[in-house]
């Protein structure tokens, strides 16, 4: 058989030199190729550190405000009860003669959409202008939201004492 003398014809520092030169040219391609995704890389770091430092921080903030939105439901579940409810007309004058003799009461023409506001006229024998004020205080337990505007005018009239006042009614 013949013997194989092709490897005698090789020459070792050509091989390295060609070796190396390839090699240097293969990291030369790859560095150039992965120097701009570091430094994207690192630009995208950068932002999504600074992203989520605003993120926690507009958490904290979302975390205050929410707790804050609930201790107000909290305080205030009886009037935001309250708003939903309709006004009825001859429950408020029943209410109203457990105070007072005689109740009349009108709807005010300028009114806004927020709340409708009536004028109440009342006549009552009273000795003093004390059961006004305890029906003031009734209002807070009435089952809507209500609220007496001045001017208040009390007229005594021999044993009567008129008043007359604006009284709103908040609805939703």
């Amino acid at each position: 058989m013949n013997k194989d003398n092709s490897t005698n014809k090789i020459d070792i520092v050509k091989l390295l030199l060609w070796l190396s030169v390839f090699l240097i040219a293969i990291f030369s391609l790859s560095a150039l190729l992965i120097i701009p995704s570091v430094n994207k890389l690192k630009i995208a770091n950068e932002v999504l550190s600074s992203s989520n430092s605003k993120l926690s921080q507009n958490k904290g903030k979302l975390d205050n405000i929410d707790r804050q939105l609930n201790e107000y439901l909290a305080e205030n579940k009886t009037n935001l009860d309250k708003i939903h409810n309709d006004f009825d007309i001859e429950k408020f004058k029943n209410h109203c003669k457990t105070f007072f003799d005689d109740v009349k009461l009108d709807k005010n023409v300028d009114f806004n959409e927020e709340y409708v506001s009536y004028q109440l006229f009342v006549s009552t024998k009273i000795t003093s202008p004390a059961i006004f004020y305890n029906f003031i205080d009734s209002l807070e337990n009435y089952p809507n939201i209500l609220r007496v505007h001045f001017p208040i005018i009390l007229k005594s009239e021999k044993d009567l004492i008129k008043a007359q006042f604006n009284l709103q009614v908040y609805k939703r």
